[in-house]
């Protein structure tokens, strides 16, 4: 059996950064009998690796701030290209790919395949407990969107 881990990733105090958080309370709810993991983390680069641990593939869903799509688009993005993001590529920790390969390097069970998710944010550092309107109003179709992609991935 094939171990399937979904994280989502945020900021619960920054607003739409929070919107993985809130993508994969979701989503725990829509894949009934399947041998999926749900989890979330505000945790940054190597501290992400824990959780990576032992599963053989993972679907990282976090916000994205690209200024090229309107807020609540689904962007699928590849290791290799990941854009400047705190919990994924940071200058005070090593970026996501780098703790990967730093994982598996020293023997632990890396996922065989990574999917990160992002979801389009215009603001991530207002400092409150819940999305922005726009986002919050978004959650249905964002949530319906995600399931069908993580269906397709799986």
């Amino acid at each position: 059996m094939v171990r399937t881990l979904i994280l989502g990733l945020g900021n619960s105090l920054l607003s739409d950064d929070a919107i993985g958080l809130a993508a994969v309370r979701k989503l725990s709810g829509l894949f009934n009998g399947a041998a999926l993991d749900f989890k979330s983390s505000e945790k940054v680069g190597l501290n992400l690796i824990e959780l990576l641990e032992g599963y053989d593939r993972a679907i990282i869903i976090d916000s994205i701030i690209t200024g090229e799509h309107p807020p609540g688009e689904i962007i699928e993005l590849a290791m290799d290209h990941l854009p400047e993001n705190p919990r994924l590529r940071s200058p005070h920790d090593a970026d996501f790919k780098s703790a990967v390969e730093l994982a598996q390097k020293v023997g632990l069970k890396m996922p065989s395949s990574i999917t990160i998710i992002g979801i389009e944010v215009s603001d991530n550092l207002k400092f409150t407990a819940s999305l922005s309107r726009q986002l919050a109003s978004q959650m249905p179709s964002i949530t319906r969107a995600l399931f069908q992609k993580i269906k397709n991935l799986l």
